[in-house]
Formats: structure tokens, sequence, C-alpha cells
């Protein structure tokens, strides 16, 4: 079969390196293989979880995007961020 769909340049390069695939047909027959091969990937993308609309409403009560950005609800006052639990020991490269 033959298929024409658009992939990202960077990624399909950085997929045929880590492959060591020569040709982009390898690294692409590759990857579905891959997954294919995965009992638990198969079974993940086959479940019907929710609809947008339904994880919208379960993130954010109420959602309307016509409405949200220009009466977002305020910020919940007893919100703490999480405690770090470790400090970088590497720095951070600019």
């Amino acid at each position: 079969m033959r298929v024409t769909f658009e992939i990202d340049d960077e990624l399909l390069a950085s997929m045929k390196e880590y492959t060591g695939s020569k040709t982009n047909e390898e690294t692409i027959l590759y990857a579905l293989n891959h997954m294919a091969a995965m009992p638990w990937m198969r079974d993940f993308y086959s479940r019907s979880l929710c609809t947008p609309d339904e994880l919208a409403d379960a993130l954010i009560p109420g959602y309307d995007p016509d409405t949200y950005l220009d009466n977002p609800p305020p910020p919940d006052p007893t919100y703490q961020p999480p405690p770090r639990t470790h400090e970088r020991t590497t720095p951070v490269r600019q």
C-alpha cells in the first residue's frame, strides 16, 4: 500500500539515526512494527477514552472556550506547589 503524508524532518532524521535505518521507509516500518509488537500499546491506542469535550469538562467543569479567556476562574487560594524533591546538579546549558 502506498500512503502520502507529512512528517517533521527533524523527527524523522532523529528516528533514522536512533534506529540505524538507511531509508525513511525502513524508519517508518521499524516504528510501526515496534509499536504493533507491544500489546499494551495496541490496547491503549484501541480504547476510546473520552471525547475532547468530556476531557475539557473533567479538567475545567463548565468549560466554554468562547467565554473562558474573557472570564477565567480566579486562582485557587489554597494551592501550594509541590515541594522540590531534588536540586539540579548539572548546570543549565545556554
